[in-house]
């Protein structure tokens, strides 16, 4: 019998939803955004979803166990980012409404479909790139990268920058950039090209005092740039600073008017909170949001679980409505849209990962563990008999696998942390396009035990039947 490759391109269902694993800490968001797995953009997967919210019957998720005999275990001290465009039926003041175990923020562009995204994710809780266009000065942008930091915001459609203004965040002045270059492009914002707009001074100059809103800076510029790249070459004192920091970043037209917005944080839940409410910290939600039917706006929540139920969702009513909707009602798939540009900039999937569950500990002597090459060698050929634990293996076989998800990076949770799922067989596909002609030598690390396979041929390169292993 031959096995048929297969693959399967990444879906457009309209919610893009990226799982961070084995998190320790509290069931705080803030403890899913001072992971390394979260501050260096890379989740152990990414799934697609037509409904915006995760294990919405907040009833308690679970993996499955070691083997059939142990059952199930908990999905426990995981993170969850996930992000769509919601497009409001009519014109109309929108309420959000949120239900979380545990904590959750849900944040959203009110003005567009707006995104924005950090030169990278190294900041503190609170103090992330969304803070640098809240409208609020007493909040701010930190990060720990200092020098060329910055972020890029990118549009639906264009426009047209023609003017800047900052605010000094309110302590610390040597973080202060004391110098800016704003950079454009019409192509895609990941790989340019980007076009030199000006290189200027931010206004900041030594002793300026605290939560100052400094002086218009004319840009000239006439073209209409669908992404603008922001960075931060110079501080007031690098040495002495530890981290770059801003309050606002303002891009304006000639007439001082914003053109360029990012979301804001619209609504959360400091821990587990079961029933539809508008968020448990009160000072964080914004309850009556102007919207037009049909325009797409960008959206993104946040959850943290620590243990026992998990899950969230996220529902509107009217604004003069104060009854909270049902716990088993949802946004609409209607009213959710793919977030084509955001996925593109964000979550740019270039690998295929496939997982089989089930395997139980291999019998024959010779693979008698299974994290041995040998037990790779079991796992992937026709098994010795047909006892229920021989599933897993027909399973791989046929080319059926439990899940499916996608990832930016070719690995699986890069940190080797517990993914909380045991007994199983990876797969995980791509192209490797490489930089130069040349000699390349491909190094792994892995927890249990892999089989790296490249199809080396000039002719045929793309062929996955050409594939060679380098165990």
């Amino acid at each position: 019998m031959t096995r048929t490759f297969r693959s399967f391109g990444a879906p457009v269902a309209p919610v893009v939803v990226e799982y961070f694993t084995d998190i320790a800490g509290s069931a705080s968001v803030a403890d899913l955004v001072r992971t390394n797995l979260y501050t260096n953009d890379t989740p152990t997967w990414i799934v697609y979803s037509n409904l915006f919210g995760v294990n919405v019957g907040i009833n308690g998720s679970t993996l499955p166990g070691l083997n059939y005999a142990l059952g199930t275990v908990a999905a426990d001290n995981y993170g969850v980012r996930a992000y769509t465009y919601f497009v409001p039926p009519t014109n109309g003041n929108y309420k959000f409404w949120i239900r979380s175990d545990d904590g959750m923020r849900l944040y959203m562009n009110t003005n567009s479909a707006d995104i924005i995204t950090p030169t990278s994710k190294n900041c503190p809780n609170g103090q992330d790139v969304f803070q640098a266009m809240d409208g609020n000065v007493n909040t701010k942008y930190l990060n720990f990268d200092k020098v060329n930091t910055g972020f890029t915001v990118t549009r639906q459609a264009g426009a047209i920058v023609q003017g800047m203004r900052f605010t000094t965040a309110g302590d610390a002045p040597e973080r202060d950039p004391i110098t800016f270059t704003l950079e454009g492009t019409t192509a895609d914002p990941r790989f340019g090209p980007w076009t030199l707009i000006t290189t200027a001074s931010t206004g900041f100059t030594n002793g300026i005092p605290r939560l100052t809103r400094a002086d218009f800076i004319s840009v000239a510029n006439s073209t209409s740039y669908t992404a603008y790249r922001l960075k931060f070459p110079t501080l007031q004192n690098v040495t002495a600073a530890n981290s770059m920091q801003i309050a606002e970043v303002e891009f304006l037209d000639a007439n001082t008017n914003k053109v360029l917005f990012a979301p804001q944080l619209i609504a959360e839940n400091a821990a587990n909170v079961a029933a539809y409410g508008v968020g448990s910290t009160p000072a964080n939600s914004i309850t009556n949001i102007s919207l037009v039917g049909g325009q797409k706006y960008y959206m993104e929540a946040l959850l943290k679980e620590g243990g026992g139920s998990d899950g969230f969702s996220v529902m509107w009513t009217d604004t003069t409505s104060n009854a909270a909707p049902a716990a088993t009602i949802f946004i609409p798939y209607a009213n959710l849209e793919y977030p084509a540009l955001a996925a593109s900039v964000q979550s740019p999937v270039k690998v295929i990962t496939e997982m089989y569950l089930g395997y139980l500990t291999f019998a024959t002597p010779a693979s008698a563990n299974f994290n041995t090459l040998a037990g790779i060698a079991e796992a992937t050929n026709f098994p010795v008999n047909d006892y229920v634990g021989s599933v897993a293996n027909y399973k791989y076989i046929a080319g059926n696998p439990d899940n499916i998800s996608y990832q930016k990076y070719f690995g699986f949770e890069p940190s080797t942390y517990n993914t909380r799922y045991d007994g199983y067989l990876g797969k995980a596909y791509s192209y490797f396009v490489p930089p130069t002609n040349g000699v390349y030598k491909f190094w792994a690390r892995v927890d249990d035990v892999c089989s790296l396979y490249m199809n080396t041929n000039a002719v045929n390169s793309t062929d996955p039947y050409g594939k060679k292993t380098d165990r």
